[in-house]
């Protein structure tokens, strides 16, 4: 298949051909990648192989006419459709899955720049930049296709953070990425609307920050995260489920100090009083609750107990109301008491 790419004239002339045509050989070309699994390594071939494919990623002026329930936009979908759409660009987003290659520096070339006009780092990507460039023309399909760079990215930062000791300013680089993540996981919350997969991914690009030790930028994908729910997401049992995500992810923080952790446990326990509810605010409360103890990890306790290497801080707040902690803390029995004078 990489073979076409090589054909200097082959572009113009799928382009010249009708729209069926065209959306014809672009799943023949999609259902090769897949069939052989075939890594892309080069960001040339990620371009031209997202180019070859352009008929499924963004909308053509040829297509057929916009279908009813669209509001008249390109690129909205309703109805059978936008299963046919889902279903292509799964296609697409598996294929984005095989565009890796073995030197982080070609999957994701982060530099610092010092020019005052560009704030933080200029990010010069390369094959998920090139995928990012082509799947944002997308318009609503990017809801399909965005979670799987997203993915590779957060792929990609564990990487730097495995080879921490053999890659040069790796916390750098690891810190543009989840900024990258972030930029596109806004994208999904604000242009296509897709709060809910927006939220999942702002915890887990939070969850990434945290095993780094970025507490400032954790902290921040934590309040976007919160933005998300307060903005996007209005269901009953959704909001439940959202806020659960929340406070299972916010029980595994290790980076944040005690005013930062206490501020988002906080927040998060009075989302889940609030819900509309009684069962649910219980089932919140409850689940919150568990927020004030943390119980130290396997490896946190191995690296305790070894004598080696300086002493590392607890971060970790340990919230105790009552000789050894044998009473609930404050807060949660606030919240609790408000929840009962309600019913």
């Amino acid at each position: 298949m990489l073979t076409l790419l090589a054909l200097p004239n082959y572009v113009p002339l799928l382009s010249a051909q009708p729209f069926a045509t065209r959306r014809m050989l672009a799943h023949a070309i999609v259902s090769s990648v897949l069939k052989n699994e075939t890594v892309v390594e080069d960001p040339e071939d990620v371009h031209g192989i997202l180019e070859l494919c352009q008929v499924l990623i963004r909308e053509q002026s040829d297509a057929a006419p916009l279908p009813p329930g669209s509001g008249g936009r390109r690129g909205a979908f309703g109805g059978s459709e936008r299963e046919d759409v889902a279903e292509e660009q799964g296609w697409i987003a598996r294929m984005v899955h095989l565009f890796r290659s073995e030197s982080l520096g070609t999957q994701f070339e982060v530099r610092i720049s010092l020019s005052p006009e560009v704030s933080d780092y200029n990010i010069y990507t390369k094959i998920l930049q090139s995928a990012r460039r082509h799947l944002e023309a997308g318009g609503d399909r990017m809801r399909f296709t965005f979670p799987a760079v997203i993915s590779s990215a957060i792929k990609l930062c564990r990487r730097y953070k495995n080879r921490e000791h053999l890659e040069d300013e790796w916390a750098s680089k690891v810190e543009a990425i989840l900024k990258f993540v972030r930029q596109l996981t806004s994208i999904l919350a604000t242009q296509v609307d897709a709060p809910t997969i927006a939220l999942r991914l702002f915890l887990l690009a939070a969850q990434i920050a945290d095993e780094c030790g970025f507490e400032d930028l954790a902290y921040d994908l934590y309040v976007e995260a919160f933005t998300v729910y307060e903005e996007g997401i209005s269901e009953s049992r959704a909001q439940l489920q959202a806020i659960t995500l929340v406070i299972g992810t916010l029980q595994g923080a290790r980076v944040f100090g005690v005013d930062n952790y206490d501020t988002l446990i906080t927040k998060a326990a009075l989302h889940g009083a609030k819900l509309l509810k009684k069962s649910h605010q219980a089932s919140a409360v409850h689940l919150a609750s568990h927020m004030w103890w943390q119980e130290t990890t396997t490896l946190e306790k191995a690296e305790s107990s070894t004598p080696a290497g300086p002493e590392k801080p607890a971060t970790v707040p340990q919230t105790k109301d009552g000789e050894d902690g044998a009473e609930a803390p404050k807060a949660v029995r606030q919240l609790v008491y408000e929840i009962t004078q309600r019913a």
